[in-house]
């Protein structure tokens, strides 16, 4: 397998995403927009999404949902963080769920494009698009010397955020992964820890400022392709050095999850990332990799109290995260 295909691996490569970053013209930004222009902004970027999308898409005030739904919608990744505590946003979104426009988010929309690795580029013509048709009703905030204005002053330029999630444990386990993240950094991608996904990291751009959006997304799928690449030596190297102990770990930690009655948040995420694992080296038979996404995601605090209906103890979010884990891999040999 060359360098490049190793983005291809759905078990390595999670997922990637696409950010562009549009103030209207006129509005404040930021902590700067008063409530009631926050509000008028909302229903301006669903009747333009609804122009652009042909009724298609609807708006979902993020106010009107309980702190686990917008938690959950964190965790799918179809919100940013910063929104999940916010007033007056929204989200803005069709029967498709991989495009949609965060409103009144950092900035005042987000137009966000998610798919697999590394389709950045595919994603980048989706959300442009969609930014091309909103432009027809709204009027985006553009200075012929800087580009699109931000928020943040690194996103000035393209207001474009390309990111690629990988699941690089043998780089975590041996201490590698913080030489990873300095070297990234001097090439302009920031490395962050992929929420609710142990040993798994977002790669990202810092800049974009006198930057065109190709480079952009070159330099993160470059940068993604180096680190899947050295993940992937690190496993090979591994498992010629110590005969066995990979298969052994990985065994051990899907008998332990396939037979636990209780089991916290932290260990579910290092459980799953372990047969994630297995699953890649071909240890693990019969788990594809959108099954290992949604147990990742369905042990997730939020998500288990939202399919409770109520409450839980920290007792019974440990017993059903492990009935979560009993019902998926009670269908699965416990024999290579």
């Amino acid at each position: 397998m060359t360098q490049n295909a190793w983005l291809s691996d759905p078990y390595l490569a999670l997922g990637a995403q696409v950010r562009l970053g549009r103030n209207v013209d006129g509005l404040p930004f930021g902590a700067r927009l008063q409530k009631a222009e926050a509000l008028r902004l909302l229903h301006r970027a669903e009747d333009a999404a609804k122009r652009a999308s042909g009724a298609q898409m609807a708006l979902v005030p993020l106010q009107d949902l309980s702190p686990d739904c917008r938690q959950g919608l964190v965790v799918q990744g179809l919100i940013s963080r910063d929104m999940e505590e916010k007033d007056h946003c929204g989200l803005i979104w069709g029967q498709d769920k991989s495009l949609g426009i965060l409103v009144n988010g950092e900035d005042h929309l987000t137009i966000q494009a998610q798919g697999k690795a590394p389709d950045l580029e595919r994603l980048l013509k989706e959300a442009m698009s969609l930014e091309t048709l909103l432009e027809e009703s709204l009027d985006f905030s553009y200075d012929p010397q800087w580009g699109f204005l931000t928020q943040d002053p690194q996103r000035i330029g393209t207001g474009l955020q390309a990111s690629v999630v990988l699941h690089l444990p043998l780089l975590t386990r041996t201490g590698q992964i913080r030489n990873v993240a300095a070297a990234l950094r001097q090439v302009g991608i920031k490395m962050e820890n992929a929420y609710g996904r142990r040993e798994s990291y977002r790669l990202l751009n810092q800049m974009t400022l006198g930057m065109e959006e190709e480079e952009i997304i070159h330099k993160v799928n470059e940068s993604a392709q180096e680190i899947a690449s050295r993940e992937m030596a690190w496993r090979q190297a591994f498992r010629r050095q110590h005969p066995g102990v990979m298969e052994d770990r990985v065994w051990r930690a899907m008998g332990i999850a396939r037979c636990a009655r209780r089991m916290d948040w932290e260990e579910g995420q290092l459980a799953v990332s372990q047969l994630r694992l297995g699953a890649s080296q071909d240890i693990l038979p019969g788990f594809s990799p959108r099954e290992l996404m949604g147990l990742e995601e369905e042990i997730h605090p939020a998500l288990l109290t939202l399919r409770a209906g109520r409450s839980l103890s920290p007792q019974e979010e440990e017993e059903a995260r492990a009935r979560c884990f009993r019902r998926v891999l009670s269908q699965k040999p416990l024999e290579d």
